[in-house]
């Protein structure tokens, strides 16, 4: 009996000391970000079949990480981790856990609360779908942790190699972190878009497979970003996991296959190197076959597999490319530059992942701005490799030319030589009007890339008319929620309230047609932007005007106090344009007051409407008891596309809509801090018309 108490005893002390190798992560009153690698416990469950009850049981022998990003290879079941968090917050708030690794298939877990209770987390993953996740448009698995956690447990699947690189966040630290690298992941598609449909327009110019091999591998990239990234989920109607098993392994195969390609025709491997060059090609058709496996092995296999052909690919046309320089070649050159600027950033950004270098907007990023770099120096190389293949057709011109002028001088002498220089003469003209021909050709490739960036400016002009429409949008959807709520009073027994519900389903039915025919009058007045067609002022009574406007916001104010001091004034305006005018006002008064909602649910939170004549003018007012806004930014939130709000709330177009609509009736608009309320006052005057 005394050696089973004393091996409990041992095993106890064991247990704990094992538990105390690792160390909880500290959270402080000014905690951001810390990695948790090396404050995990880590466990394998071969069989896949422990759950989370059978875990936090002790079915599972757990150890302490020793590195801050432990590594796995190919392997089946579960890998298991557990964290402690030791929030010393005064006030503790929500926190983010996110994986930083792709190919991971689902990604589970759970929270302990201090006093053991058990909370299990949103899933995320690349086969978990988007809408079922805490950040559906992050491209690393990220999940909510709530406030008061004091331990971790992780579960993590995946097919292929994998690091677990986990990083805690403060919550708005992480907001701010995605918003920044959300920008910068638009900034890096956009200007490789715009980079591949230059060189599209100079491939089809010329007719140079070089061009059309560099752009087929710029857009199969492109391809393989936006599948593994998430970004195409985003437009395609198609599950997540459909690019992530199927899209993205086929895209990087042809990335692969397309960057072989490219390299046999920039470096003329054929012509310099023939084996090589016909080992290049057949190992890019063979990948380009790859994507079949597909039906037969996890993707997770089959993407590491192709990873593994390329690199070995582009590692020995890298060392060929050497040599190749070594002799002069500048498109070698070039295209050790492309590929040393890719190799640096794909070291960083795994460097940030293991903990080596920290983690910001540079590290975060490296690896989309080394194929920037890397595509940026590919396409100057090929600029170059045509400047100097004109080089040549001038020099041969001269050299023709000087050879026939000289012929013509000793014509006389021989009319054999004569003849042979008349030919050469022939030849050089030949050259010089091909020359002209390509030049033309160019020129015409100039024009087209122009009307391009007119189109993309244009794509830009229709983000305001999205936002438009978004108001009415909101009413329609508010008023049927609204007669959602009224279905059970009018299936009730009471005939009074079976009126007045009536009465009120009428009331609601009001708001959808009226928010249709504000929908309707925005679809005309975008018709008639379309035809360049200017604003047509008619007689319309303000406080009708006002009050469709309150009426459509319902919504949004129903919650605070409204207040509606416009007088009936009789004036020549755009009614369409006017109500817009109210709704981004008012709107945005609401979004004021929520956030001071928040901050004190106790206050009195009110939104004051007035309007009047004063004098020839109409004067229109929005009040709020809001927090008012910053002299130092007033004049910037009147910019297209400058929000306060947090990413994904607000778009920047609202104010702007408001001072367009002030211009176009010959007005003018102020801000300052409300007299009466003490937040903000956006105050609009325009000439009442006759």
């Amino acid at each position: 009996m005394c050696l089973r108490s004393l091996l409990a005893l041992v095993l106890l002390v064991l247990l704990v000391a094992g538990r105390a190798a690792a160390a909880p992560v500290v959270v402080g009153p000014t905690f951001e970000e810390a990695p948790v690698g090396l404050a995990m416990e880590l466990a394998y469950d071969p069989t896949g079949e422990l759950t989370a009850a059978d875990v936090l049981a002790g079915k599972l022998a757990f150890e302490p990480s020793t590195k801050s990003a432990p590594t796995f290879g190919y392997r089946g079941g579960v890998e298991w981790a557990r964290v402690r968090v030791d929030d010393r917050r005064a006030a503790p708030s929500e926190l983010v856990l996110e994986q930083a690794q792709g190919l991971t298939d689902v990604l589970d877990v759970w929270s302990l609360d201090a006093t053991g209770g058990v909370h299990a987390l949103r899933r995320a993953g690349d086969h978990v779908p988007r809408e079922e996740r805490d950040f559906p448009r992050y491209r690393y698995p990220s999940v909510r942790v709530p406030p008061g956690t004091a331990e971790l447990v992780i579960a993590f699947r995946s097919v292929g190699a994998h690091q677990l690189v986990y990083t805690l966040y403060a919550r708005e630290a992480f907001l701010q972190r995605e918003w920044v690298d959300g920008l910068a992941q638009w900034s890096y598609f956009g200007g490789l878009v715009l980079m591949g449909l230059y060189n599209l327009l100079v491939a089809v110019a010329t007719r140079s497979r070089t061009y059309a091999s560099y752009v087929a591998f710029l857009f199969s990239y492109l391809g393989f970003q936006a599948g593994i990234g998430g970004q195409a989920s985003l437009f395609f109607p198609v599950r997540e996991p459909f690019f992530v098993d199927y899209v993205s392994p086929g895209f990087m195969s042809l990335c692969f296959a397309t960057a072989g390609f490219f390299a046999n025709e920039l470096l003329e491997l054929p012509d310099r190197r023939p084996r090589l060059g016909r080992a290049i090609r057949a190992v890019a058709f063979a990948l380009l076959a790859s994507p079949i496996g597909l039906a037969f092995v996890p993707y997770g296999v089959v993407a590491q597999t192709v990873i593994v052909i390329g690199l070995v690919c582009i590692a020995v046309v890298f060392v060929s490319a050497v040599g190749l320089a070594r002799e002069g070649n500048r498109s070698a050159r070039f295209y050790l530059l492309a590929w040393s600027a890719m190799i640096v950033g794909t070291t960083l950004n795994s460097l940030r992942m293991v903990g080596v270098v920290t983690t910001n907007v540079l590290t975060a990023n490296a690896q989309q701005v080394g194929s920037v770099i890397e595509f940026l120096l590919l396409s100057f190389a090929l600029a170059d490799r045509i400047k100097q293949l004109q080089h040549e057709v001038i020099a041969k011109g001269e050299l023709a030319l000087a050879n026939a002028n000289e012929a013509l001088v000793h014509a006389e002498a021989a009319k054999k030589a004569s003849d042979e220089a008349l030919a050469a003469r022939e030849m050089a003209m030949r050259e010089l009007e091909e020359r002209r021909r390509l030049q033309g050709e160019l020129d015409v490739a100039s024009q087209q890339l122009t009307q391009a960036e007119n189109m993309a400016t244009l794509g830009m002009l229709m983000a305001g008319i999205a936002h438009d429409i978004r108001n009415p949008i909101g009413a329609v959807r508010g008023a049927g929620e609204y007669i959602r709520d009224l279905v059970p009073s009018l299936l009730g027994a009471d005939d009074r309230a079976r009126v007045k519900a009536g009465e009120q389903l009428d009331e609601a039915l009001g708001w959808v047609a009226q928010g249709t025919a504000s929908m309707d009058a925005i679809s005309l007045a975008m018709r008639n932007q379309s035809r360049g067609g200017q604003t047509e002022l008619q007689a319309m009574d303000l406080r009708e005007v006002v009050d469709e406007a309150l009426l459509l916001c319902r919504t949004r104010t129903r919650v605070f106090q409204v207040d509606n001091q416009v007088e009936a004034v009789s004036a020549l305006a755009d009614a369409t344009g006017i109500g817009q005018l109210v709704m981004n006002l008012v709107s945005n008064a609401a979004d004021a007051l929520k956030e001071q909602q928040e901050a004190d649910w106790r206050g009195q939170h009110t939104i004051l409407v007035e309007g009047r004549l004063e004098g020839d003018e109409v004067m229109l007012a929005v009040h709020d008891s809001g927090p008012g806004i910053p002299e130092g930014l007033r004049s910037k939130i009147l910019e297209p596309f400058f929000t306060t709000k947090p990413r994904g709330v607000g778009t920047g177009l609202g104010l702007a809509i408001v001072q367009r609509v002030v211009k176009q009736h010959g007005g003018a608009l102020t801000i300052d801090r409300s007299p009466t309320l003490g937040g903000a006052r956006f105050v609009a005057r325009w000439p009442r018309g006759t």
